[in-house]
């Protein structure tokens, strides 16, 4: 499969952001990986309005649990899609740790975003002190399992572990960790649906993930693409990391 590397803006997007991306994108058109762009709701219509599928693709970096009633600034898949976005980043570290978010309200919303039909890039991940007790794999295969259904896969999905720990911080763990966490987490999807299926399941590592070490961990086994924060905030960054996907 193609590396797959997605960009999350977080709230520091902007038009001129925006602008600069697609005038890189237009230029060089990638094609060796598949690229999603993860802008502030609010930028979504801006940028899709320039965006042309040969970039890549549009996501947003999260969504309502409810299609069906109004709510204050977070989208819904049906609003999302009409705005443009095939993706859409659920249960990020953010959600989890500082809005509470819990793996059963992931899972609602990967239900809903399989009913509008976008592709779930679901973020698992262990705590520093999870790490310590040597509860990674403990925790990261826990998320997983509650966070999507297995018993009724409605669609395609892709997981990215993005360590807390490591989120911000400039400290990465190393190749051997992340190759270590990325294979437990291939023998988990392949138990849980089969062999072809788990197999073909993109996974991401995230996680002070940039330009200078995005070559090395591609290169680890089971990694699958990035999930870029703070490096997708600048195009010029964003741009090297795709070119050695």
């Amino acid at each position: 499969m193609k590396n797959l590397i997605a960009g999350n803006w977080k709230l520091k997007g902007s038009p001129n952001l925006a602008d600069s991306y697609i005038s890189h994108l237009s230029k060089t058109k990638p094609d060796n990986c598949t690229v999603v762009v993860c802008p502030t709701f609010d930028l979504l219509g801006y940028i899709s309005d320039k965006w042309s599928t040969e970039f890549g693709h549009l996501g947003v970096q999260d969504c309502f649990h409810d299609d069906t009633n109004y709510n204050d600034g977070l989208g819904t898949p049906e609003e999302i899609v009409s705005n443009g976005a095939t993706y859409i980043i659920l249960g990020h570290s953010d959600r989890r740790n500082k809005c509470h978010e819990t793996s059963e309200l992931v899972r609602k919303k990967v239900n809903l975003a399989w009913d509008k039909s976008l592709i779930p890039i679901v973020c698992v991940g262990e705590k520093s002190e999870d790490r310590k007790g040597n509860l990674t794999q403990v925790v990261v295969n826990g998320q997983i399992i509650d966070s999507i259904d297995f018993d009724n896969l409605r669609g395609p999905f892709v997981i990215a572990y993005e360590p807390v720990w490591a989120i911000g911080s400039g400290n990465t763990p190393t190749m051997e960790e992340i190759g270590e966490v990325h294979d437990e987490i291939r023998k988990l999807l392949v138990d849980l649906t089969c062999p072809t299926r788990g197999h073909n399941i993109p996974l991401l590592y995230g996680g002070s993930a940039d330009d200078q070490n995005a070559g090395s961990i591609l290169s680890v086994e089971n990694v699958n693409g990035l999930l870029i924060g703070g490096a997708s905030l600048n195009i010029q960054k964003f741009g090297a990391i795709i070119e050695c996907a």
